[in-house]
């Protein structure tokens, strides 16, 4: 039935609950060829539609009425393989009138070949005349897909108005692709069945919504009960962090001291119980042409509370005043605001302030950029990691980046800024590198640049940075033993491969009905829980085999709306609060939207992020999504969803997705400023997103007793200050091969330029080794620089450009795993084969991985348990007790074979050897012997004193 708007809630619940009659059912549990046990989506087996190479179709045959309204629900299935192949599957209803092919529904396009059940619940309408008809089932490729539990059911005899109307509802585009799906000698006589111009004006979005009543809306106190509001009390400490402990001007927090100078900046930093600055922190300015000799006039401690300590120190000069206020909070993050107090109207000609590294700890630098013109944030031309370039004078330099931090494989220091607002030249087409990295005498200098050009001061004016060392916190206890895996996934994994998957990710919608399919009722990037006894039950499942649930969720966005009709999609921002159906009055009758959150229609103009930004995430559903600022009063009505979740049962956040800040310029809840030209400017969302994870938490910590699982998706964004609080990452879709699909996508410090481009238009086998070499995988992916557990996830068959066999191929996945191998990562097996990674998996249970007397050698380290020769072959070893494990990867493009060479006093003399992966002894003379290693793979071995 088409729904025509939600005045009736009651109205629509009459509709969705009209009796049907099943006309065709299938599960295929009678023995047959091509029913199989393979991962059944219900019951003991289902139905292997093998994919040859070529065109191929199954056709069940179907006794319809005409003029008659029919539910089709079905789960399919697609074996891994990239989405230029996956969508070559996929499945009609039709029917074959006056040699005319008709199209009643169509579906499974849009499948990934993810290896994991999707289900459908789709209505259609027969036309007044009807023919022969079928369930046909297409794939044209040489992936196996598999189909389950088919049903189709009679719901109500349909008006002939609209079941003419639903006979050419189709569009052109859908048309077109119906008339190859079909055997040939049908297609041919088809090809005019659905018109154009009826097709690119109404199709109609035929869904349930949401059942929410005003009577529970009502009693949400979350306006004036906010949730994890204590977190953000001056006084409130979350686990793992301590209070500061403060002795004279250095304060202490978890492996870290900062000793602040009479400057009231940095006099140094020790990490990890080593001194990391090569001096103190400096500035300087230039006024009137003469260079400032600036006075120290005084400093103080203006606050001091368990979770922040802030210092206020003073200097002076002839024309220029500064004030700078250092507050250091309990995570290590450091804000800075430092203020230019002109003596009457004065033009500053430069103004600067560095950060001193000896050049033994400047080994990397990475960087995060500010948005340009809507591109991602993974854009290697806007945030990257890379080794410092040689040579000395200037060797790197941005006119603005958002975060800079410079340092090496256990440790680090970085700069984060948020607002550009008296940044002279105001432009950043006119503006020099303002921020820069200076080599000279061993000493390599983080430079930051505001003003570079006369400026003209006659007020206090304030430039806010931040600052922190890194690592910013301990690992948990046992994190190598968290791999990642969706429910169905983990299910294959332990049943084939007996591995373990101790995190559940819980993806799309937030509110499943038994057993795992989709709430059709629910919508996306809205986390409301309607049938909490099977979101229970789905949690108590996971909890019995020993594993977290946690959530997909992506504060930023938040569900805009949903269409009546797709003609409609083209419009990116309308205003709920006059424009949506439940205003009940005649002239909005006629509103394109379907169902709109309440809260939306409410808060809409506060809520949102500016400029205005949209996402067309479930746009088949009809669904559009906003993005929100993170400062404004969202973040009570998310924390209070979030309260829901944990009450019943969930463990927290498995990806907190889009967590790179954002420009946000929307006055309505204090973001952006005015410059001199008049003009509103953004500011980046840090102190939003800071407030919201520390809420989240908190939330978490009360309703469950103990900190949540708070994975956080970084991909190219190392923004610690944002990430300190949770206790692992998510990350490599930075690698996804769409991120360098161009020269222009790559700034003049991206290493290996040529060889990127080069390698996707060979297919992409050699990509992983030009855009992703260890230099930059030990930053991004090995955490221990920043304090992270590092989940790591494959994007091969999710690259374009990528050959498609050897994105899907085992060679693939093993180079992926062969990375993550020598980096130390735990693993999220999607978008490749993941058979392999499951070995894997199982392999690292095998040997013990995640107790807590696993000690790690790392290739970048001092000690060495197990040596290597050859090129490019990273040897790493764990060792447990009186067992070991050592990992020999080739990451060079050629086949290579090496010696190992095991250390007698660690691995012992005489070991035991066991190749991990066939579980076959290996010979060996005088504590050596001889490894073959393809290109882009690994070799794994158990060693036993």
């Amino acid at each position: 039935m088409y729904l025509k708007h939600t005045l009736g809630l009651l109205t629509l619940s009459l509709m969705l609950t009209a009796p049907a009659a099943t006309v065709f059912e299938e599960d295929f549990e009678k023995p047959a060829k091509n029913h199989v046990a393979d991962d059944p989506y219900t019951g003991k087996q289902c139905y292997l539609f093998p994919g040859i190479g070529k065109y191929a179709y199954r056709k069940f045959p179907l006794n319809l009425k005409p003029s008659t309204r029919y539910r089709l629900t079905l789960a399919i299935k697609k074996d891994v393989c990239p989405m230029s192949v996956a969508r070559k599957m996929d499945f009609n209803i039709c029917g074959l009138l006056n040699e005319k092919y008709i199209t009643y529904i169509q579906g499974g396009a849009s499948v990934f070949g993810e290896g994991k059940w999707n289900t459908f619940s789709k209505e259609f309408t027969t036309p007044a005349q009807i023919g022969p008809s079928g369930l046909m089932f297409y794939n044209r490729t040489s992936v196996d897909m598999f189909i389950d539990a088919i049903k189709v059911e009679e719901i109500s005899n349909a008006p002939a108005a609209i079941a003419a109307k639903s006979a050419t509802a189709a569009p052109a585009a859908i048309a077109a692709k119906s008339a190859t799906a079909a055997p040939p000698a049908i297609a041919a006589k088809s090809a005019t069945a659905a018109p154009a111009a009826a097709a690119e004006t109404s199709v109609p979005v035929n869904r349930p919504v949401p059942p929410l009543t005003k009577e529970m809306l009502d009693k949400e106190d979350w306006l004036t009960n906010r949730r994890g509001i204590e977190a953000l009390d001056p006084d409130f400490i979350l686990p793992p962090f301590s209070p500061i402990a403060l002795k004279g001007n250095t304060a202490s927090v978890w492996g870290r001291d900062y000793r602040i100078n009479q400057n009231g900046l940095l006099e140094n930093v020790s990490i990890l119980g080593k001194d990391f600055l090569a001096s103190a922190m400096e500035y300087s300015a230039v006024v009137n042409g003469r260079k400032v000799s600036f006075k120290p006039e005084g400093q103080a401690i203006i606050r001091r509370h368990k979770g922040i300590v802030e210092y206020l120190s003073r200097a002076s000069s002839a024309d220029l005043d500064v004030e700078i206020r250092t507050a250091i909070e309990y995570d290590g993050m450091i804000k800075v605001d430092f203020t230019l107090n002109p003596r009457g109207s004065i033009e500053v000609n430069d103004f600067r302030y560095k950060i001193n590294i000896p050049e033994k700890y400047a080994k990397f630098i990475h960087y995060t950029g500010a948005r340009e013109g809507g591109w991602s944030l993974n854009v290697p031309r806007i945030s990257n990691t890379r080794l410092l370039p040689a040579g000395s004078g200037k060797i790197w330099g941005a006119p603005f980046k958002i975060l800079v931090w410079l340092g090496t494989y256990d440790r680090g220091f970085l700069w984060f800024c948020g607002s550009e607002q008296n940044w002279a030249p105001h432009n950043r087409k006119q503006r020099k590198d303002a921020i820069s990295v200076i080599r000279d005498n061993g000493v390599a200098s983080l430079t930051i640049n505001p003003i570079s050009t006369n400026y003209l001061l006659g007020r206090p004016t304030t430039y806010t940075f931040g600052l922190m060392a890194t690592p910013v916190r301990p690992r948990p206890a046992g994190w190598r033993a968290l791999d990642m895996n969706y429910e169905y996934f983990a299910k294959t994994a332990k049943n084939k491969y007996k591995a373990e998957t101790p995190v559940i990710y819980s993806s799309g919608s937030y509110d499943f009905t038994p057993p795992l399919n989709r709430n059709p009722e629910a919508v996306s990037f809205y986390p409301r829980l309607y049938n909490i006894k099977a979101y229970r039950n789905r949690i108590k499942n996971a909890h019995d085999k020993g594993r977290l649930f946690g959530l997909y969720i992506d504060p930023i966005l938040m569900n805009l709306g949903i269409y009546k009709n797709m003609a409609d999609y083209k419009q990116k921002v309308w205003d709920p609060t006059n424009d949506n159906a439940e205003t009940g009055s005649a002239a909005n009758l006629n509103t394109p939207y379907l169902w709109q959150p309440p809260e939306v229609i409410k808060y809409f103009a506060e809520w949102r992020k500016e400029p205005i930004s949209t996402a067309p995430y479930s746009r088949s559903h009809g669904e559009r999504q906003f993005q929100v600022g993170l400062g404004s009063r969202y973040a009570d009505f998310f924390c209070y969803l979030m309260e829901v979740h944990a009450k019943n049962g969930c463990d927290g956040i498995a990806n907190l997705d889009e967590w790179g800040p954002v420009p946000d310029q929307n006055l309505r809840h204090d973001m952006g400023y005015v410059a001199r030209d008049g003009k509103i400017y953004p500011e980046y969302d840090w102190l939003g997103r800071r407030n919201l994870i520390k809420r989240i938490c908190a939330v978490f910590l009360k309703e469950r007793g103990k900190m949540p699982l708070m994975r956080i998706h970084l991909a190219a964004t190392l923004v610690a200050p944002i990430a300190s609080f949770g206790d692992s990452v998510v990350t490599g879709e930075n690698v996804n091969s769409a991120y360098f699909n161009g020269a222009s996508l790559l700034d003049k410090y991206t290493v290996n330029r040529k060889e990127i481009l080069k390698s996707l238009t060979n297919g992409g086998r050699d990509f992983l080794y030009y855009a992703a070499p260890p230099e930059r995988w030990a930053i991004e992916y090995g955490g221990q620089a920043f304090g992270w557990a590092v989940c790591v996830m494959s994007n091969a068959t999710k690259s374009p450009k990528f050959d498609p066999e050897y994105a899907a191929s085992s060679a693939a996945t093993r180079d992926y795993l062969a990375m993550c191998l020598a980096h130390d990562n735990t693993l999220w097996p999607v978008f490749c084969k993941p058979s392999e990674a499951y070995k894997v998996i199982r392999i690292k249970q095998i040997f013990g991985i995640g107790d807590d007397d696993v000690v790690f050698y790392p290739y970048w380290g001092d000690e060495h348990p197990a040596k290597t020769s050859g090129k490019e072959i990273y040897t790493v070893t764990y060792t447990k007790g009186a067992k070991s494990m050592v990992i020999v990867c080739n990451l060079s493009l050629e086949n290579q074979d090496v010696v190992l060479t095991m250390d007698k006093k660690i691995l012992g003399n005489a070991p035991q050897v066991i190749d991990a992966e066939t579980n076959t002894p290996v010979t060996y003379s005088g504590n050596s012997f001889n490894v073959s290693v393809k290109r882009r793979d690994f070799r794994i071995f158990f060693i036993n004193k």
